[in-house]
């Protein structure tokens, strides 16, 4: 409840003077059973308006006045807090009822007071010409313990005293708190890990998911997915997502700028790693570690931290790192190349029992001429049998592919005859054969699927992208 100016003391006056005529067994009011509980009969609470530094008395009124100074900042899982030193004095003749402290951020209540552990509970008056010292701690206002977000605390932020729940805008005493100190409040906020859904503004619910880790070659950056649900009814700007590392003061910008959502999808935003002291993008990202949009957070899981420093130490930029990036690759297909081939050698030599088909069917295969050969695609299998006819249209055919079971295979036939198949994750080679010139420097137990394409290209001199491979234009065939 608000009061505008100049009503409080009416209605303190006219209270006192209702009580005064009929009388009172209540308690909580002046003269019952001799207690005051903070306001003097005829002298109603007169409040002098202003904002002042922390560490700084502010008078209550005549007799009452209290200190508030902030001795530290801290959180857990439940939510974040300022611990507070407070020191009320009284040069009244009767114990007086301490007004509470409340945390405001830009003019809303956003925190209020509890004890602080192992100190003794904050006391509810102050004696008559006497004092208390005690300290307590401001909680944001937020469900952390429930997973839920804890908004950001912006715009002035002050420490408000309040009396039973109600202040006045008007005649609002406060102390200021200083940048840095309501910086570090938010850093403590806890956040949801990644893929918690938050409401980051009034109909607008958003998830992060981790998805993948990027690069160009120059600079890598992390790929999330922004999922949202708007049921605001208009199209919402959406504050572009940034990357945050424990050791870097720094955020990791989005590649995408300008984002706007609808009633309800997805978007893929690259994150740039946040740069280090010198400068440069960080090499690797140290808990904790977060997403943050507008007043949102989300916190990296362990397993999330490590899968990005696993691929920042890797080159993120280094070839078909999609292929071990795309959770569409992580299993269950395979790809065949032919150099100096076209399509229509490459389909007879598959047999002549097939038919056209959608290329998203199981056991379909894509064929599609490509950079001076032929592409096969399949989630399903291409025979050996048919690697090593393809080999005979220009004399080379070089397969990779791996199954639901975790099994990756290397095929190379060299007209019509195969001379490498091994598994390169395990090592295992199926014909004992001595190592291709092409596998030099590839790291092919520990990074698999991009080295296994690249061992492809340098075979066939065949460029693939991701882009290309998934056109859903190329032509696919059953073949029996």
């Amino acid at each position: 409840m608000r009061w505008s100016r100049g009503v409080v003391p009416a209605l303190v006056l006219g209270a006192a003077t209702m009580l005064a005529a009929c009388g009172t067994n209540d308690p909580t009011t002046p003269g019952a059973y001799g207690e005051d509980p903070g306001f003097v009969t005829g002298s109603p609470v007169v409040f002098e308006e202003g904002k002042y530094p922390l560490g700084e008395y502010v008078d209550w009124d005549d007799t009452l006045r209290i200190r508030a100074d902030v001795v530290g900042v801290d959180g857990d899982d439940s939510g974040a807090w300022l611990a507070m030193a407070v020191r009320v004095e009284n040069t009244g003749a009767r114990s007086r009822v301490i007004p509470e402290l409340e945390l405001s951020c830009d003019g809303q209540e956003s925190g209020f007071g509890a004890t602080v552990e192992g100190e003794a509970p904050r006391p509810g008056r102050v004696p008559a010409d006497g004092s208390v010292e005690y300290q307590e701690r401001l909680s944001m206002l937020g469900g952390g313990a429930r997973g839920d977000s804890i908004p950001k605390c912006t715009g002035e932020v002050t420490i408000d005293l309040t009396l039973r729940g109600e202040r006045s805008s008007s005649t609002m005493q406060a102390w200021t708190v200083p940048d840095d100190i309501v910086d570090e409040l938010n850093e403590r906020r806890p956040t949801p890990a990644s893929g918690g859904q938050q409401e980051i503004s009034p109909g607008l619910p958003i998830d992060i998911v981790v998805e993948s880790v990027g690069g160009d070659g120059q600079r890598p950056w992390l790929n999330v997915r922004v999922d949202y649900s708007n049921s605001t009814g208009t199209e919402q700007p959406l504050d572009p997502p940034t990357l945050h590392c424990a050791q870097s003061d720094g955020a990791g910008q989005a590649l995408q700028d300008d984002l706007t959502v609808g009633w309800s999808g997805g978007v893929q935003v690259g994150l740039l790693m946040p740069p280090g002291d010198d400068g440069e993008p960080l090499t690797a990202c140290h808990a904790p570690a977060y997403v943050e949009i507008g007043s949102g957070r989300w916190t990296l899981s362990e397993d999330e931290l490590d899968y990005l420093n696993e691929e920042l130490a890797r080159e993120p930029g280094r070839p078909y790192s999609w292929a071990a990036t795309d959770d569409s690759f992580s299993s269950g297909y395979q790809i065949v190349v032919v150099p100096d081939a076209t399509a229509a050698e490459a389909l007879e030599a598959l047999g002549p029992n097939r038919r056209k088909v959608s290329p998203e069917r199981f056991w379909a295969i894509r064929v599609a001429e490509h950079d001076g050969g032929v592409v096969l695609f399949t989630w399903g299998l291409v025979d050996e049998d048919r690697v090593v006819a393809l080999s005979r249209i220009g004399g080379l055919a070089a397969s990779y592919g791996n199954t639901v079971n975790g099994d990756d295979h290397v095929l190379v036939a060299r007209d019509g005859k195969v001379v490498r198949s091994f598994d390169p994750f395990l090592g295992q080679d199926y014909l004992k054969s001595k190592h291709l010139p092409e596998e030099k420097g590839l790291d092919l137990e520990n990074d698999t699927g991009p080295a296994s394409w690249t061992l492809l290209e340098r075979l066939t001199k065949v460029h693939i992208t991701r882009d290309w491979l998934m056109d859903e234009d190329h032509p696919a065939y059953l073949v029996k």
